[in-house]
């Protein structure tokens, strides 16, 4: 086998001369057309916006969408809507990025964390079941690197108890449960827009919702509460500055048009590398009956004996030019600045995932040939496995 470039070896993973997703000539003529035509941004959304918003709520099958500047102020927006308030305890996912639970904080409400399944990485129903309280106010599941959670579960959990459920879909556009998107399958749906995501726009975000009500809400929340009915010095409530900008929304509208075609490229490179991890004996979540994954960033479980080893490994695979992730190094609940609010519960599920999980992306400009270069830097990395760990333990001394 190659020796590893970590070690002195030539890298092995070969990509695409421009290895983002690029911007097409249309999206450079919608955000051209929208300089000459449009204000930069607009108060109560409109133009650009209100075109992105339409085109997104048709695709998902959400009947209200309301666009704001992040996947973050997506979910602070739902969490305010939904009225959660301080005193208020939201069950969230130790598995994610650190907004899936900052969100609540900023809400004033608690974070409780509950387990995660060892087959999706997704919220497990059964120890949110064990969570909930009197103070519990919503569930908060997240659609890990486009897995669906599993929502049938949890909405009938949030339906015994009276609660809201705020779905997470930063990396999950385009995801189903049976013929469901994703977002519309909980009362609010937030997605992220940023440059990272399966639809960028660089950055922005989205609420979607069945309810006029809570849309209107929304609508007030992203313009510091101001509203377009008559109301004392034309505030209706609290809120927030999150509006999103007109050239961003022009992008959005066009990558709406461009979905399924990013959706079956990152689907390709997705599955191969998901069963070439599998062929090599490595976990990797499974696709499920009746859940239509997105593949945004496959993840995989090292061996266990390779788990104290995963930081010096996970360089290895960077150095071979692999676009790999830790995805969720620790458990969320292990952040300084929460350990006040959120005790360490000590998950077994997410203690193990976390140590031993390695995600890599899939992205749309990879083809087989780029995939298969991929999986080699793994053969590679895990055949000098020891090798390496002894030089990450001798440059850590």
């Amino acid at each position: 086998m190659d020796l590893p470039a970590i070690l002195g070896g030539t890298p092995a993973a070969v990509l695409p001369e421009r290895d983002g997703t690029e911007v097409t000539a249309s999206e450079a003529a919608a955000v051209q057309r929208c300089l000459d035509q449009t204000p930069l941004t607009t108060l109560f959304g409109g133009h650009e916006i209100g075109q992105f918003e339409d085109a997104f709520a048709r695709r998902m099958g959400s009947p209200h969408a309301v666009a704001v500047s992040s996947g973050t102020t997506a979910l602070n927006a739902a969490l305010v809507a939904a009225g959660v308030r301080p005193g208020d305890e939201v069950i969230v996912t130790p598995f994610s990025f650190v907004a899936s639970v900052s969100v609540v904080l900023q809400a004033g409400a608690r974070p409780v964390f509950a387990d995660i399944h060892p087959d999706t990485f997704t919220l497990d129903p059964a120890d949110v079941a064990r969570r909930i309280t009197s103070r519990t106010k919503a569930i908060l599941p997240v659609h890990i690197c486009g897995y669906p959670a599993d929502m049938e579960a949890l909405n009938a959990l949030a339906l015994e108890h009276g609660l809201v459920v705020v779905e997470d879909c930063a990396a999950a556009h385009g995801a189903r449960v049976g013929d469901q998107h994703v977002g519309t399958l909980g009362d609010f749906g937030c997605f992220s827009f940023n440059i990272g995501k399966v639809l960028r726009t660089g950055e922005g975000g989205m609420v979607l919702t069945s309810d006029p009500e809570a849309a209107h809400a929304l609508r007030e929340l992203r313009v510091n509460g101001i509203s377009q009915n008559p109301a004392p010095n034309g505030i209706a409530r609290f809120g927030f500055n999150y509006s999103m900008a007109q050239p961003l929304a022009a992008i959005g509208v066009e990558q709406v048009g461009r979905l399924d075609e990013v959706l079956a490229a990152r689907a390709s490179a997705g599955r191969r590398f998901a069963e070439g991890v599998t062929r090599r004996g490595l976990f990797t979540p499974p696709d499920l009956p009746d859940r239509k994954r997105v593949h945004y960033f496959t993840p995989f479980l090292l061996p266990e004996a390779l788990a104290p080893h995963r930081e010096a490994l996970y360089r290895a695979l960077v150095a071979e030019g692999v676009p790999a992730s830790k995805s969720c190094p620790e458990p969320l609940y292990r952040i300084g600045y929460l350990r006040p609010y959120a005790p360490d519960p000590g998950l077994p599920v997410a203690e193990d995932v976390c140590r031993r999980v390695i995600a890599v992306d899939p992205r749309p400009t990879y083809n087989d040939a780029t995939m298969d270069s991929i999986l080699h830097s793994l053969d590679k990395v895990l055949a000098h496995a020891d090798e390496i760990a002894r030089a990450g333990r001798e440059v850590a001394a």
